[in-house]
């Protein structure tokens, strides 16, 4: 299990929530949503929270990105100032 499932199965079984965390087969044969939560709320907040966390690594990879930007821009400015 993944630290963002497990982290969401304490938050969302947690109070004020307290939702049941059971989910259907892994094995296809035996459950048409294998894996999925059998609660159709609880399955719709892990979809919303695993969009999430898609969304903070696709911001921390801009960050990161910026942060290299900056780095050259400054070097290249202190090369500007030593001419």
């Amino acid at each position: 299990m993944s630290d963002s499932r497990e982290a969401f199965d304490k938050w969302i079984s947690s109070p004020p929530y307290s939702r049941l965390i059971t989910r259907f087969s892994t094995n296809p044969e035996y459950a048409g949503w294998h894996g999925q939560y059998r609660d159709l709320s609880v399955q719709i907040a892990w979809e919303s929270w695993s969009e999430r966390d898609a969304e903070i690594e696709a911001f921390k990879a801009r960050v990161e990105e910026l942060e290299e930007l900056n780095a050259s821009y400054r070097k290249f400015m202190v090369g500007l100032m030593n001419d």
